[in-house]
């Protein structure tokens, strides 16, 4: 079986949606600025690895996958992903980093704008979730 593969590094922006590329299997995005970047998209990708990239921390990405079966996200900064469910999820691995030193806060309530929502990975059947301790928060 032929697939295929994507592999960005860089800046990138927009949208990144690939539902017009079925045989899409696997994308990889490293070391990259998504500061504009508000969506990644694929109907078919199965493989997603995003190692050591930064956003803004004002902005979410929405992260919809839905045919994902493995997930590798590592040092990704500003912790501004929505993970949309991933029912076929059967793998992932989870590395956040505590960027938080660099950004000046006036007061102590929580900024709800640096969190990662990890609904999506509800149906993964191995997880492993890296934070710093002082990093999660489960309510």
């Amino acid at each position: 079986m032929v697939y295929g593969s994507l592999k960005f590094e860089g800046t990138l922006s927009s949208c990144l949606d690939f539902s017009d590329c079925p045989v899409l299997e696997h994308i990889e995005i490293t070391s990259s600025d998504l500061i504009h970047v508000w969506k990644v998209t694929s109907p078919s990708v199965k493989r997603l690895v995003i190692k050591d990239c930064y956003s803004s921390k004002f902005q979410r990405i929405q992260i919809c996958f839905p045919l994902l079966v493995s997930l590798w996200l590592e040092g990704f900064y500003d912790q501004t992903l929505v993970l949309e469910s991933m029912p076929q999820l059967a793998v992932a691995s989870v590395s956040i980093v505590d960027n938080s030193e660099e950004f000046d806060s006036d007061d102590d309530e929580q900024d709800t704008t640096k969190c990662m929502v990890l609904h999506g990975l509800a149906e993964a059947k191995h997880l492993v979730l890296l934070a710093h301790n002082n990093m999660v928060h489960f309510n």
